[in-house]
């Protein structure tokens, strides 16, 4: 029932309508996030820091990265 339930909901108001692509943790503007330039998919920061900083891999495609490809992005404000 509750999964029904977000299907008949507007897209601009499920909570989770963005996620990162490795983790799957919600993105806002509370959470920082970067794009991987090797396969333009966005992850948080976090996940940066524990997961891909440790191999320098892009964990969607499998390309070296430099830290040049990590491309932090500026959060939004009011």
């Amino acid at each position: 029932a509750n999964n029904a339930d977000k299907k008949n909901r507007p897209l601009v108001a499920v909570r989770d309508r963005y996620v990162c692509a490795v983790t799957g943790d919600v993105l806002g503007n509370s959470v920082p996030c970067a794009v991987l330039r090797t396969s333009g998919y966005v992850v948080t920061m976090d996940c940066v820091n524990r997961l891909i900083k440790l191999d320098m891999i892009d964990p969607i495609n499998g390309a070296k990265l430099t830290d040049y490809d990590i491309i932090p992005m500026q959060r939004g404000g009011t």
